[in-house]
């Protein structure tokens, strides 16, 4: 991703930060200081904007979650969804591992990608650069 920050814009709301907080202490024992050293070094190499709380329409983001548990069943959390929204409200593309989300939800907004989809298409998008600049020599 950071071979690629040039072509990418990267987002991140405050779910996402506490979310990988949460994993960070739950799930690697670090600490909060060692926690929030990863999460900024990681934020400050992909030079990532901040999706703001203050700019998220709440009802817009229930509103578009309930139309989609309404309609489909979904069998896991609704966190994926919430960032899903949040992408939706600010037009930028969901990446995600999530299947359930990638299989069901593209029908509700359409910019949602795999992280398999999205190194695919920098891979190729490289490969055309390599092959441009071959030429060139």
């Amino acid at each position: 991703m950071r071979k690629n920050k040039d072509v990418l814009e990267f987002y991140v709301s405050r779910l996402t930060e506490i979310e990988i907080l949460r994993k960070l202490v739950t799930e690697l024992n670090l600490n909060e200081n060692e926690s929030v050293y990863l999460w900024d070094d990681f934020c400050k190499s992909l030079d990532c904007n901040l999706v703001e709380a203050e700019k998220i329409n709440l009802s817009l983001l229930w509103d578009f979650i309930r139309s989609i548990v309404i309609k489909v069943p979904i069998k896991k959390r609704v966190t994926n969804l919430e960032h899903l929204g949040i992408a939706s409200q600010f037009n930028i593309t969901f990446l995600t591992g999530d299947k359930e989300v990638l299989m069901k939800c593209k029908c509700f907004y359409h910019r949602i990608m795999s992280y398999i989809d999205l190194r695919k298409s920098l891979k190729h998008r490289n490969k055309d650069n390599y092959e441009e600049e071959e030429r060139i020599r």
